[in-house]
């Protein structure tokens, strides 16, 4: 199923489902240019998980992208073709 977040919004739930399964740093893109353009206060909040999930609902732009899922779990964090050619 394919979900877009940057237009459909995302849960909070998720975002705390998908931090529970992986380091929640590998889902914020701290190199993009939304996650540059905030605030040093919202930078910091995305340096802690209890933080980063209100931030990352409002600017849906820093999770990276494609997050992939199967049955629920994480299988894949952003782009990879080694990653994606096992895959598929």
């Amino acid at each position: 199923m394919f979900h877009n977040y940057k237009k459909d919004g995302i849960t909070a739930t998720l975002l705390k489902d998908w931090m529970s399964q992986q380091d929640f740093t590998l889902i914020i893109n701290t190199k993009s240019a939304t996650y540059k353009k905030l605030s040093p206060e919202d930078q910091a909040k995305c340096a802690k998980a209890a933080t980063a999930v209100a931030v990352l609902q409002e600017n849906t732009s820093l999770i990276k992208r494609p997050i992939v899922t199967k049955q629920g779990k994480i299988i894949a964090i952003g782009f990879n073709p080694e990653t994606y050619s096992s895959l598929f």
